[in-house]
């Protein structure tokens, strides 16, 4: 499923509404978004504006993509890597990137990712 930069800007702010906890008025910054780097999950980094309880935010956010076509560790999954993650940023017993989500259905940006 090739997704040009805009609907990926689109579907990811759509999703960011609807999944990261709080946030609302999202706005991504235009975006280049050249899916393919990196063998574990294509990466691409995403400038976002948004509102929560704390007043107006500007960040910069991480989106790993589970590779369509290459597989550097047989059996190698996303959802693991992601619920990993998710757990360590909970238990805060390891430094780990701040957890925004995970989505597994390919259908928002052609494959699972996560943020």
């Amino acid at each position: 499923m090739g997704l040009t930069a805009s609907e990926v800007q689109a579907r990811l702010r759509d999703w960011l509404e609807a999944h990261a906890e709080g946030w609302r008025n999202v706005r991504l910054r235009p975006l280049e978004v050249s899916l393919g780097s990196g063998f574990s999950a294509e990466i691409f980094f995403v400038d976002v504006d948004y509102e929560d309880a704390d007043g107006p935010q500007s960040r910069t956010l991480v989106v790993r993509r589970q590779p369509t076509n290459l597989e550097v560790v047989l059996g190698s999954s996303l959802e693991l890597q992601g619920r990993m993650m998710a757990a360590l940023d909970r238990i805060k017993i390891a430094p780990v990137p701040e957890w925004i989500g995970m989505e597994l259905d390919p259908a928002v940006l052609g494959n699972p990712f996560l943020v």
